[in-house]
């Protein structure tokens, strides 16, 4: 039945069948393809970005400056958590309003790579152990 059918369709149009889904499966594979090659560019970039931070972050000076913004934040950090422990008679004010942004800026960038670091290691430690 089925080659019956095959073959009428054959007969009333099939090559212009053929035609049309030749087309259509060469636009997929063409956006698939620019999709790969978008993703290599963005790959290349990030990967880019990673090798200048890793090479800046070698320098003595970047973590001289870098200290000169989170010594006194950790400090401040300190005095709350000791205030707040000890309910101590001392009044510890917020940080402004100007200093808010780069100080959550630096906490993130403390905890959130610490922590995404420990949970990437726990992530992988547990693939390793599985195989």
């Amino acid at each position: 039945m089925t080659w019956f059918l095959s073959k009428i369709m054959g007969a009333l149009g099939g090559g212009l069948f053929d035609r049309l889904f030749q087309s259509i499966d060469h636009a997929g594979l063409q956006e698939t393809e620019r999709q790969r090659l978008r993703a290599r560019v963005i790959e290349a970039q990030v990967e880019a970005d990673a090798a200048t931070r890793m090479r800046a972050m070698q320098n003595k000076w970047f973590w001289r400056a870098w200290s000169l913004f989170a010594l006194p934040l950790g400090l401040w950090w300190a005095l709350v958590l000791i205030d707040t422990a000890l309910d101590l008679p001392i009044v510890v004010h917020d940080l402004p309003d100007s200093v808010r942004p780069w100080a959550d800026t630096i906490f993130y960038g403390l905890f959130g790579a610490g922590a995404g670091l420990r949970t990437a290691e726990t992530i992988a430690s547990a693939i390793t152990r599985r195989r």
